[in-house]
């Protein structure tokens, strides 16, 4: 049977970069909600703003108000300041939140929706799965077959030959991994491996071959 071919999807993830710097904070959270509210990508039928623009807006007013009397050093100020830069850092990780749903509800257009919010985007691919693999160990005649897991109740076949017909078995593991020895350096081997389960035996991956050293 022909292995099922693997397609990579990747998923895009929003990335809120907010400054520490407040007047950058407050630019950067300004442009934000006019990026929002300009995207047609955040117009009906698309999932209203969560929280709401206005919420946002009123967080980065009440951040400016903050900055200007820790500027004018009024007593206190500087502590009122940073909270409610706190708060507006914690409003605007709930923006990006949202944004990161409307994303997903259209994976093709994810990267065009986050970038049309202001917010940045990360690229993360799912981790490929092993496939079958055979190399030569650093010592000579010896090569290291891995394959891919099969979970606990499962056990591995492995198989060798140098002609590719005549097979040889090797000693079955219930680790998806074992090292074959006493090989004659120069000489083209093959390989092959297969599991078996609960279900019964799986067929063989398929064939590899390798130069030994």
């Amino acid at each position: 049977m022909s292995p099922i071919p693997t397609t990579i999807i990747r998923h895009i993830i929003a990335v809120l970069k907010l400054s520490k710097k407040v007047p950058q904070a407050i630019a950067d959270a300004k442009a934000i909600v006019q990026q929002i509210t300009n995207s047609a990508y955040f117009q009906p039928p698309a999932p209203a703003p969560d929280p709401s623009l206005a919420t946002v807006s009123t967080a980065i007013s009440n951040l400016e108000t903050a900055e200007t009397a820790a500027l004018a050093r009024t007593e206190g100020a500087v502590e009122t300041r940073d909270a409610k830069y706190v708060i507006l850092k914690n409003t605007m990780q709930q923006v990006t939140a949202y944004v990161q749903k409307v994303a997903d509800l259209s994976p093709a257009d994810a990267e065009a929706i986050i970038l049309s919010s202001g917010l940045k985007v990360k690229r993360v691919s799912p981790r490929q799965p092993r496939v079958f693999s055979a190399k030569n160990d650093a010592i000579s005649g010896t090569v290291n077959l891995l394959a891919a897991g099969a979970g606990s109740r499962a056990s591995h076949e492995w198989q060798s030959s140098t002609t590719a017909a005549n097979w040889i078995s090797l000693p079955p593991t219930f680790q998806a991994k074992t090292k074959v020895t006493g090989l004659t350096p120069g000489v083209k081997m093959y390989f092959r491996h297969r599991i078996v389960n609960k279900l019964g035996v799986g067929a063989w991956d398929q064939t590899i071959s390798l130069i030994i050293t």
